[in-house]
């Protein structure tokens, strides 16, 4: 007989029944233990963010009862777009903005029959940072590979920073969504939902140029890098597949796009009209509306410094972690590096400040998931 085969023996316990745990499943199973333990970690997650987001959404509210400058840039291109929605005008179509029709109705949807657009600027201040805050849950959310940890920091960051707390910060927090929905083309298991994530990165996509054109632009770089991160040997064909769904879900909708302002037109335009005049308001804001840096140079030096620190952790993430973690770092720095890129038209503190928001996002996921 093997020294090391079972041999059984009574065990005296004193004439008492021995009780079942309460544990027995996760003990002789520690598989179901792990996969409870991560089930929790999920809801805690979902917790955090509705319960912070929820404050995040009170800190917006109270800061929008502050008396707002209408001639400002921000104020006057909100009532200019309310104002043109309320007569009929819309932009793209009737005339040509910064800000495309979804920035429009964004700001249209605030007014009521017997209030003018001025009155309503807080409103639509509150509206514009509370979609920001909405998108931001939204990331935290879709992307799986963020710790409940991780979203506490990003929280603690956007409201001690006072990050998207802007009108148009909402293109940023877009951006970041646009690089989540790539995230779950490639985390999907199966072709289908490859398939539903990609036809839905599309239609972000273009709800992303209906507010700004240059956004469109801007995502589109960034998910084409999320899915060559991705791009394993086991997931070339359904990112592929994916790839080509995107294009086509885009296109489409541009095509939807055009026929209509086309068929609704009051004068003649010819079929490229809008992306043409856009692609011209682009060149035009560039070369115009330049301001000199007006950030200090210590500052400035601290932002280079944070910003080289992201980077470099976000290689090492590529280089060395998850596919999955790898992918999602890489859409998440290319998006930063592009919306940096804005500051250097429009160099004043609070457009440098917008524009390196995505950096400090990247930072606060940087921090250990088990902490």
């Amino acid at each position: 007989m093997s020294r090391y085969q079972l041999i059984p023996s009574l065990v005296k316990n004193g004439g008492q029944k021995a009780k079942a745990s309460r544990n027995t499943n996760k003990v002789s199973n520690p598989r179901n233990y792990f996969a409870e333990m991560k089930f929790g970690s999920r809801e805690l997650k979902v917790g955090v963010v509705l319960v912070l987001t929820v404050c995040w959404l009170l800190i917006i509210l109270a800061r929008s009862q502050a008396p707002r400058n209408p001639a400002s840039f921000e104020g006057s291109s909100l009532i200019g777009l309310a104002t043109a929605m309320q007569q009929g005008a819309l932009s793209g179509r009737d005339f040509q903005s910064m800000y495309g029709p979804a920035a429009q109705v964004l700001a249209w949807i605030t007014l009521t029959s017997s209030r003018s657009p001025l009155d309503a600027l807080g409103l639509m201040v509150f509206t514009f940072c509370a979609a920001s805050a909405v998108l931001m849950a939204a990331v935290l959310l879709l992307c799986d590979r963020v710790s409940w940890q991780q979203a506490v920091v990003f929280y603690g960051f956007t409201i001690f920073l006072y990050l998207f707390y802007d009108v148009f910060d909402v293109r940023a927090a877009l951006l970041l969504l646009n690089v989540a929905f790539a995230y779950r083309v490639v985390a999907a298991e199966t072709l289908s939902r490859s398939t539903i994530w990609a036809t839905a990165t599309g239609v972000l996509c273009f709800v992303s140029q209906l507010v700004t054109f240059d956004l469109s632009m801007y995502a589109a770089i960034a998910i084409v890098c999320t899915w060559i991160a991705g791009a394993t040997p086991t997931r070339r064909t359904e990112l592929l597949h994916g790839a080509v769904t995107f294009v086509a879900t885009f296109a489409a909708l541009n095509a939807v796009l055009v026929a209509f302002f086309k068929l609704t037109s009051s004068g003649h335009t010819l079929v490229f009209d809008y992306h043409n005049y856009a692609f011209e308001m682009l060149r035009g804001s560039h070369n115009t509306l330049g301001i000199l840096w007006q950030l200090p140079v210590a500052q400035t030096v601290a932002l280079v410094v944070v910003s080289l620190y992201v980077l470099v952790m976000s290689v090492m993430t590529i280089w060395r972690a998850h596919p999955l973690d790898g992918a999602l770092s890489s859409g998440l720095a290319v998006s930063a590096v592009l919306w940096v890129m804005t500051g250097f038209v429009r160099s004043d503190i609070a457009h440098i400040t917008a524009a390196f928001t995505p950096m400090v996002v990247i930072l606060s996921f940087v921090f250990p998931r088990d902490w």
